[in-house]
């Protein structure tokens, strides 16, 4: 984490931004791939004990990726929790505070077109079928600007609301 400000809450929504990209991206080419895949393996030649395998794999898949929503919303709280705690251990000096302010506006900046970029994303064509199952991920990315300008808030409390010291106050 930056001494001077607090930049790094940017990279954990770049980071969120693009995962949930790529997830969804990935769930909607298996969405597409999944019936042709079993259709072909069903008019093969293969045995039925390697048919039936098959079809417990890809009922494994799918019962993974139903799970994938509550595994983004963990890591996502974890990397929060993880934040807010090492804000509480950076010394820092109150001349800093106009670099956090600076930085604050950028991330809000950044949240808000992530957001929007979301939105968008979720009205490509076959992607409906794809957010509805991720209902955590998507209230997420939806409401990004809200949830991170406390976020925000919070670490400059942590990082500002310590005695010369370094004692939380």
């Amino acid at each position: 984490m930056n001494k001077k400000g607090n930049i790094d809450i940017a990279w954990i929504l770049l980071g969120t931004f693009i995962t949930v990209i790529l997830v969804f991206v990935g769930i909607l080419i298996w969405n597409s791939a999944h019936p042709n895949l079993e259709r072909y393996i069903d008019d093969s030649s293969l045995s039925q004990a390697d048919k039936d395998r098959n079809a417990e794999l890809y009922s494994n898949i799918d019962s993974m990726l139903g799970i994938g929503d509550y595994i983004i919303a963990f890591l996502l709280i974890l990397s929060i929790i993880t934040v807010i705690i090492s804000a509480m251990f950076i010394r820092t000096h109150p001349v800093w505070i106009v670099t956090f302010v600076v930085s604050l506006i950028i991330t809000f900046v950044l949240a808000l077109v992530l957001s929007n970029s979301f939105e968008i994303f979720q009205s490509v064509e076959g992607m409906d079928d794809v957010t509805v199952d991720y209902s955590i991920t998507t209230t997420f990315m939806d409401l990004l600007p809200k949830i991170f300008w406390p976020l925000m808030m919070a670490i400059g409390i942590a990082i500002y609301s310590k005695t010369r010291g370094g004692r939380v106050i």
